[in-house]
């Protein structure tokens, strides 16, 4: 009947309503006039007056009294929009707006229209009403830039039920008495930029009878101090966004309250209440708002959510808010608490980039959850609350959770939902107990998970405390520097399980407990429960979806780190305490090839695990031991137990006469030594050994004679070593060892043991144990299937020397090849580049390939480079000065003598700036950069012909346009050609005999020493023969071509040569030919001569230099003294840098001399062009200052006098020297020279110079100073 009713009266009001247009009303306190404006009852059927009424009652209402019950139709709006000018609007009785559509409120001015209710309620006992503004059954009602202050105390200062599309904006809530503003059963309400602020809710609730259960609580209706919220089986939409709650208060104000805190009927809630009660499918959003100085007297300083009475699949997201200075004084949640009562189910809520900073209570300081009800027995999903990205700063509380506090308050066989962090911050959150052992997170029987990056630190109280709780990591975590009395890190009490899953890190650091476990404390219970925990009741386990055991040895944990780092506990476990960590042992089998203690505790294992021990120790320390002598600082247990390790072993291969060192370890409960007798089973030994000190904990076993091993075939056995200790208690641990003949390097001796063969080349002694060992440094080794020692010098650059101490010679070890290699080499002869590194141009050094794309950057750039410089070259036909020529001899040869990466010099850095200088500015070697890791060494010794490919590609498309294009044709080119003639020829000797370079090792011949490339072996059979064919048609052959062209065929190619032996003696032209061959013999030394000996290369290279400094100094080839002295200058300082290379692994010659040797003539070479540029702008500007100066003469009419002509800078033009710019006919290229006789050489002789001088003997003598322009010289670059 009330449902018809109600279905009635709506219908009843929309036909009253329809056809109606909208009305807007004008309410002003200071100018208006009720008795001239129109309300709304008149204004709804007539034209609206422009006058303004006084009060919102009247424009609402108009004569008629206000209705009885809001909710009653009497009265209702439809379409209205309520103009408020500003001022103070007092309200002296209930606003009712009940059975209303499109009602909106709004002010002319935002936060200018206040409505006040100080006089309100009134005394009228027949008429008791609550609130002050009830709306009822309404839709699209709209609250915009209202200020609602100083009103109270009644129940609710607005009040809104049953309504939909409900809206307060901009609107602000200031010093109410009483709930500011109150929603129930409302479907949709949104709040935004709104402002609650100094309300104090400290009436009493109605109805209240001092319920003591949970149902009867919810019976009960309970407001906050800001926004309160409650819906039951009716789905609500709520937005809260960019809304502020600032210093508002929730108190209950009942002195004689019986009931328990948490269930006291108000208090909760400081600035928001939300209670959703047997309600599925809601959604609450609160972003970007602030809570600030709120306060709650029980529990939710800023906000409280409660999930009741089966309420499920609700969806709530507290997205980019701020908590701040919050505080809940009696009971949990000092800026949010979330609580679960009759039994909750599926509901959601996201608490995602969230600032919680300075809140407190006296439990979770800043975020609390309190289940109270459970069931397993149902089908549904629980609920689930995930923090994501959220940070908790300086919260505090006095007992579980500084932070955050998680509270199961059901049985203990049932859990709780699960909860996730992913990517939070817990920093400087503090304990204020006495004893100050509250962590910054507690979880009371809730499943905690971790995902991302979550970070602890500097937390008092300690970072997390799981009681009867199981928590998984995921991601990362670091605990740093936190303090707790029990725990710093990690506290577990009674039936705690930490679940570590694969791609882990935990990080320990810099934690101080006051007592035990200053990373980790564990306190098991005494009676022995087991609920989900499959590791023996073990409190860490291992979880692994791909594999269906739990029961994982920790050596085989997927990519698992957990560091222990500088932290410290007074009494025991620095890094980790448990009162029993008996069952933390894995009994399984281990089948790997690394040594494994079958009965030893999970946290300390073995060293020799290859990588894969996922737990690491550092600098933890205790700072009072007790009495007796403490070996591991970091563990402390309870029980006895004992293992057996063998950290020298990286396997079980063992030869007769090996020593093999063994710990005897037996631990009392806080991890101390103890004296204790061993026995030990094993062939030739004792049945019983001596008692072992606290100190003494390492037994050295020597392998017997083969005569003694037990069932030996082909000198081969398996053998068991059964330690054990106080049999009574099953003490027993065991190692299995294996014979297989001797060790590479190791012969059979007399007494039927291995010995160390010295007799072998290159073996220098063996080590301590018998075991491995130690080859000559820059000597490879290895084993070949009978074990037998091979080796092979390889280059320095390539291997690492295992030194000990300051005694010679490198340790091989056989069952660890690899470790004789270098960083980033691997494989035979360590010639491989290992993953993650690439073969670079020069195919001698392996880099990291994060680095390649440079390279690939630089090449194109320099391809580039080459073709424009080879362009201009050409253009501008530049020459090669004679007192150039030793520097770019010098820049081609120095990278064949500093090899980094081969000879030693700077062989332990990836990266060698002065290397690649070299190799760039002296086009001397491929540069030390890697391409690609695809590419092989042989490959990439084809990159070598990239540059002479583009020199030649340039000379030919050169010589082709000046065929066909006028421009080109005019200029000769020679100069140019022959200047680039040098690097073609240069480069494509060092490629060449590069593809070449095969060396004998033990293992065969081998391409540059790469293992993995067998010379006579597809394709590199095709390189050779390419190298192979260049050095034999073209490298070796052309000085010789060159010097018979000089000397015996002059007059054919009198241009050439005129070019090539410009500035030569006569006598010496044949200097050209020497001058391309001297290069010859230091590609040959770098690349043919055993590379593996750096010594032997570089002393060749200075015999080389040697002989070409004498040779020079005997025939002083040039005309120029001066530029005999600058080549003998430069090849002086190659003599010396050779020289200073000699002993490139032991040369007391300091680096930084080496250097500077290496670079002094670049430095040569910037000082000279530097010095011929400035001259060659000098003489420019002095030409264009003389020009002017005749220019203006000419315009004056006037000659010129004599200080103003300028002199002749060239004889006339009937005798104008060879290339001449402004001759008045062009030249051919070919007919550069016809000016000169052929029978008198070319221009760079004595004889051509004096046949010039004839020529123009009838001209006047140019003045001394202006020689130099009759005969033109150009510099590279410069014309």
């Amino acid at each position: 009947m009330a449902r018809l009713l109600f279905a009635s009266t709506v219908l009843l009001g929309a036909l009253l309503t329809m056809g109606r247009a909208g009305v807007d009303l004008y309410v002003d306190p200071a100018n208006g006039n009720d008795t001239l404006c129109v309300p709304y009852p008149t204004a709804a059927s007539s034209t609206p007056s422009n006058v303004s009424c006084r009060t919102l009652e009247y424009a609402l209402y108009g004569n008629a009294s206000a209705p009885v019950r809001c909710n009653s139709a009497q009265y209702a709006l439809h379409d209205v929009v309520v103009h408020m000018a500003s001022g103070v609007h007092s309200i002296f009785r209930q606003v009712c707006i009940g059975f209303s559509s499109n009602v909106t409120l709004v002010a002319d001015q935002t936060g200018g229209a206040s409505i006040n209710c100080s006089l309100f309620p009134n005394n009228d006992t027949s008429n008791v009403t609550y609130d002050n503004v009830y709306v009822y059954n309404t839709s699209g009602m709209t609250f915009r830039g209202l200020n609602f202050q100083h009103c109270g105390p009644v129940p609710s200062n607005v009040f809104v039920s049953s309504s939909s599309n409900v809206m307060f904006e901009d609107c602000t809530f200031r010093g109410n008495i009483g709930a500011p503003l109150e929603v129930r059963f409302t479907s949709s309400i949104t709040l935004r930029n709104t402002l609650f602020v100094g309300n104090r809710n400290m009436y009493p609730a109605p109805y209240d009878q001092n319920e003591t259960t949970v149902d009867q609580l919810y019976q009960t209706i309970i407001t906050g101090g800001g926004f309160t919220f409650f819906t039951r089986t009716i789905p609500a939409t709520i937005l809260i966004s960019n809304c502020t709650f600032l210093d508002n208060q929730a108190g209950h104000n009942l002195a004689n309250s019986t009931r328990p805190v948490l269930l006291k009927a108000n208090g909760h809630g400081g600035g928001v209440i939300l209670r959703l009660a047997n309600t599925s499918n809601s959604s609450v959003v609160i972003e970007n708002s602030r809570f600030d100085s709120n306060l709650a007297e029980v529990d939710g300083g800023g906000v409280y959510v409660s999930l009741s009475q089966g309420a499920s699949s609700n969806r709530l997201v507290m997205i980019n808010n701020t908590f701040v200075n919050n505080v809940v004084q009696n009971a949990s949640g000092g800026a949010v608490s979330v609580n679960s009562f009759l039994i909750s189910f599926n509901n959601t809520l996201m608490v995602i980039n969230n600032l919680f900073v300075n809140n407190t209570a006296n439990a979770g300081g800043a975020f609390s959850v309190a289940l109270y009800d459970s069931d397993l027995s149902s089908t549904q999903h629980p609920d689930n609350i995930t923090f994501y990205n959220c940070s908790f700063i300086s919260n505090s509380a006095n007992s579980e959770g500084t932070a955050v506090g998680l509270f199961s308050l059901v049985h203990v066989d049932q859990i709780g939902f699960p909860i996730y962090f992913i990517d939070c911050i817990f920093d400087l959150n503090l304990s204020l107990e006495q004893s100050q052992d509250t962590s910054a997170l507690t979880s009371f029987r809730f499943p905690t998970f971790f995902y991302g990056n979550n970070y602890f630190a500097r937390n008092m109280g300690g970072g997390i405390t799981l009681l009867n709780t199981r928590m998984q990591a995921n991601g990362a975590m670091q605990f740093i520097n936190n303090t707790a009395v029990f725990g710093a890190g990690v506290a577990m009490d009674d039936r705690c399980l930490l679940e570590i899953t694969p791609n882990i890190r935990i990080r320990f650091e810099g934690n101080v407990a006051s007592e035990s476990g200053g990373a980790i404390y564990v306190e098991f219970p005494p009676i022995r429960f087991v609920i989900d925990i499959f590791n023996r009741l073990c409190f860490l386990q291992y979880i692994c979806l791909c594999n269906d055991t739990f029961d994982v040895a920790p050596q085989d944990w997927k990519n698992v780190s957990i560091s222990f780092i500088r932290n410290t506990a007074r009494l025991s476990g620095a890094a980790i305490y448990a009162s029993d960590m008996q069952r933390c042992t894995w009994l399984a089998n281990y089948t790997g090839n690394d040594t494994f203690i079958n009965n030893s505790t999970v946290f300390k294992l073995p060293a020799d695990l290859n990588g894969r021990n996922p737990f690491n120790y550092k600098d933890n320390k205790l700072t009072q031991v007790r009495t007796g002598s403490v070996v591991d600082t970091d563990l402390a247990t309870a029980p006895l137990l004992i293992y057996v390790t063998n950290p020298s072993l990286t396997n079980s291969l063992v030869q007769p006469g090996e020593t093999v060192a063994i710990n005897l370890l037996a631990v009392d409960q806080l991890k101390n030594y103890r004296e204790a007798v061993w026995s030990l089973e094993a062939p030739a030994q004792p049945a019983n050994l001596d008692a072992l000190s606290a100190n003494n904990d390492t037994y050295l076993y020597k392998v017997p004679a083969f005569s003694s091993l037990p069932s030996l075939t082909n000198y081969t056995s398996t053998f068991t070593l059964n330690f054990s200790l106080l049999r009574t208690l099953g003490l027993v641990s065991n190692m299995t060892l294996q014979v297989e003949g001797c060790h590479p390097g190791y012969r059979i001796g007399a007494s039927g043991v291995c010995e160390c063969n010295t007799g072998i080349q290159d073996v220098l002694r063996c080590d301590e144990n018998n075991r491995y060992v130690y080859l000559r440094e820059g000597i490879w080794g290895t084993n070949d299937s009978a074990r037998n020692l091979m080796k092979a010098r390889v280059l320095p650059g390539y291997v690492f020397c295992n030194r000990q101490g300051r005694l010679s010679g490198c340790k091989f070890q056989f069952d660890v090849p690899n470790k004789q290699c270098r960083n980033g080499r691997t494989g035979d002869l360590c010639g491989t580049c290992s993953k993650g590194y690439a073969v670079t141009m020069d195919a001698q050094h392996c880099q990291k390939e994060n680095l390649c794309p440079v390279g690939g950057v630089i090449l194109a750039i320099l391809c580039i480079l080459v073709v424009v410089i080879c362009a201009l070259i050409l253009l501008f036909n530049v020459e090669l000065p004679n007192e150039m020529k030793g520097f770019v001899f010098y820049a081609q040869v120095i990278g064949l003598v500093y090899r980094p990466y081969s000879v030693g010099q700077s062989a332990q850095i990836d990266f060698d700036p002065l290397s690649i200088f070299l190799n760039l500015l002296g086009f001397s070697l491929p540069i030390p950069l890697c391409l690609s890791n695809s590419i092989k060494a042989n490959y990439m010794a084809l990159f070598g012909f990239i540059t002479p490919v583009l020199i030649i590609f340039c000379i030919a498309a050169y010589t082709a346009a000046a065929r066909c294009v006028q421009f080109f044709s005019n200029r000769s080119a020679l100069k140019g050609i022959t200047f680039l003639s040098l690097f073609v020829y240069k480069y494509i000797a060092d490629a060449s005999f590069l593809l070449i370079s095969c060396q004998s090792t033990d293992i065969g011949f081998v391409y540059q020493y790469d293992g993995s490339q067998k010379c006579g072996t597809w394709p590199f059979v095709i390189f050779f023969a390419i190298g192979l064919v260049l050095v034999v048609l073209f490298v070796a052959p052309s000085p010789f071509v060159l010097g018979f062209i000089i000397l015996k065929r002059r007059q054919q190619f009198q241009q050439y040569v005129d070019v090539l032996t410009k500035g030569l003696q006569n006598k010496h032209r044949w200097w050209a030919g020497w001058d391309i061959g001297r290069r010859l013999p230091f590609v040959f030394v770098a690349y043919l001569v055993v590379l593996g000996r750096p010594s032997l290369v570089l002393f060749f290279m200075s015999l080389v230099a040697l002989t070409i400094l004498i040779v020079h100094l005997f025939t002083k080839p040039f005309e120029n003294k001066y530029t005999n002295i600058i080549e003998a200058a430069i090849l002086l300082n190659l003599l010396m840098v050779t020289a200073a290379f000699l002993d490139p692994l032991s040369s007391p010659i300091p680096e930084q001399f080496k250097t500077f040797l290496v670079v002094l003539p670049y430095v040569y070479a910037f000082c000279y062009l530097s010095w011929r540029i400035g001259e060659r702008i000098n003489k420019k500007y002095n030409c264009t200052q003389k020009a002017i100066v005749k220019v203006k003469t000419l315009k004056s009419g006037m000659a010129p006098s004599s200080a103003d002509v300028p002199l002749p800078d060239a004889p006339p033009t009937t005798t104008m020297p060879i290339n001449q710019k402004t001759e008045k006919r062009p030249t051919p290229p070919s007919t550069e020279h016809s000016k000169v006789p052929p029978s008198q050489g070319g221009s760079g002789s004595s004889a051509s110079k004096n046949t010039f001088e004839s020529n123009v003997s009838t001209n006047p003598p140019p003045p001394p100073q202006q020689e130099e322009n009759f005969t033109e010289f150009r510099e590279p670059l410069l014309d």
